[in-house]
């Protein structure tokens, strides 16, 4: 037997044998999103997709305003529907300002990561007592704004910038309005924030509250990996709730406003292990979908951070200081999908066929390590499902979006929604050879209008100067 014939069977027997191990993947239902398939059309609000998809262009992102509006509520109100959080949503998960403007309408503050981030949030209105500004790398001039504005917390990332603070709050004539930003045993620092184990945050608010320019308010907090349950969220607010404890028996400091940042997930999406890419690059088996089902609602989270904070405050008879959530993906990553038009398709000598998107890892690039469901816009029932690799338009070997799918027979035309783009994607994105799709929302009453224009030839170039 030849070299090359025989390391193929050996391949396949191993595949056949971590496919009886991991599964076959089953899609997810389309009404996890509000979709549904009427007449084989995938549709939202009544309005078939692939009519949008003419109507605009391809590749696009579609934004649906009602889970969007959903989701701000779900995790302010919880199922109490009582004001319960404030959430100030996380800019950098999806910097587009139509998105933003309405999240602030539904009573959403900003949290900024930059100047820049700074710049827009005020821009866009919204007041300064509704910002939080964090990062590592606040320049002077946004601390001035930060200060100067008398925005509700501008937080410590490190011990350095403590002094900062406090002499341009000295130029200004303002104290400002601080918070330190702790890191715990369990998440990742690295230049984010002072850890609460090392001690480092304890001696940041001792320093911080001998110091005449600074307002010392807020408690904030940053943990940085997703919750995996209510338990683990309930085990990481107590261990918040020890630090307060610290806090107020040496230092007799007690918070006007806590924040305990954000790290909730997507119910749709996990992130990718290396077993999973390997099985998918190596033995084309396709990563298996998450289970819903079991993660934790909105609602769910806000109850229990309410909840589970306003007994603690209650019990230790200290009052209940502002209680904030930061979330970003939570909010607006499941209210986002990515329609992409099939350019071609291309057959191998493999048990896959290529099929060529026109949308790929310049603007979906974190689909390589998360699972993403896709759907066909068109439903073709009576026909076998065939394996796929779903690749982008770039002339890079990089630009694959799925080494392995499986879907009804794909033709030149067809389209695909990649859902879960609202985290993320949008920030990431680049103009590599091929311009940025744009941004469609999409009302409750089937009504579309658009958020962000794609990018055009000319506009890829408007900050290029040319030779006359």
């Amino acid at each position: 037997m030849p070299k090359a014939q025989a390391k193929r069977l050996v391949r396949d027997l191993s595949t056949q044998a971590l496919q009886k191990r991991v599964g076959i993947r089953q899609n997810l239902s389309p009404q996890l999103w509000n979709l549904s398939y009427d007449n084989s059309a995938l549709s939202l609000h009544g309005v078939a997709l692939h009519d949008i998809l003419e109507q605009y262009g391809s590749p696009l992102h579609i934004l649906n305003t009602e889970k969007l509006e959903h989701n701000a509520h779900a995790m302010m109100y919880g199922h109490q529907q009582n004001q319960q959080l404030s959430v100030y949503y996380s800019y950098k998960t999806h910097p587009v300002p139509r998105v933003l403007q309405l999240l602030h309408s539904y009573g959403v503050g900003a949290e900024v990561i930059s100047p820049y981030e700074l710049w827009l949030a005020l821009r866009l209105g919204v007041a300064p007592q509704k910002i939080i500004y964090n990062g590592p790398a606040k320049s002077d001039e946004s601390i001035k704004i930060a200060i100067d504005k008398e925005i509700r917390l501008l937080n410590v990332n490190h011990c350095e910038e403590l002094e900062r603070f406090a002499k341009i709050a000295r130029q200004v004539g303002k104290k400002a309005n601080i918070a330190i930003r702790l890191v715990f045993s369990k998440g990742w620092s690295g230049q984010f924030g002072l850890g609460v184990d090392t001690g480092e945050a304890l001696a940041a608010y001792r320093q911080a509250l001998t110091m005449p320019e600074l307002n010392v308010t807020g408690v904030h907090c940053h943990r940085g990996v997703l919750f995996e349950s209510l338990e683990d969220t309930a085990n990481y607010l107590r261990g918040i709730q020890d630090f307060l404890d610290t806090l107020h028996q040496e230092l007799d400091f007690h918070p006007e406003i806590l924040d305990v940042g954000g790290s909730i997930g997507i119910p749709t999406v996990r992130s990718l292990s290396n077993f999973d890419k390997k099985l998918s690059t190596t033995f084309r088996i396709e990563a298996r979908e998450p289970a819903p089902q079991s993660y934790p609602s909105l609602e769910d989270f806000a109850d229990l951070i309410a909840k589970q904070l306003t007994d603690y405050f209650h019990r230790v008879q200290r009052p209940v200081p502002e209680l904030v959530v930061e979330p970003g993906r939570a909010i607006t990553g499941n209210t986002q999908f990515l329609l992409s038009r099939i350019v071609d398709t291309r057959a191998t000598s493999e048990i896959f066929t290529y099929g060529i998107l026109d949308a790929g890892v310049s603007v979906a690039e974190i689909v390589q390590t998360e699972f993403h469901q896709v759907f066909p816009l068109t439903q073709k029932t009576r026909q076998s499902e065939e394996l796929y690799r779903l690749v982008g338009p770039i002339c890079h070997m990089g630009d694959t979006l799925y080494h392995a799918w499986r879907l009804p027979k794909l033709e030149k035309g067809d389209a695909l929604a990649i859902m879960d783009s609202g985290a993320y994607f949008v920030p990431e994105a680049r103009a590599f050879s091929f311009p940025k799709p744009g941004i469609v929302g999409l009302e409750s009453n089937g009504r579309s209008f658009v958020i962000r224009q794609s990018d055009t030839f000319e506009s890829l170039i408007h900050m290029d100067c040319l030779a006359e």
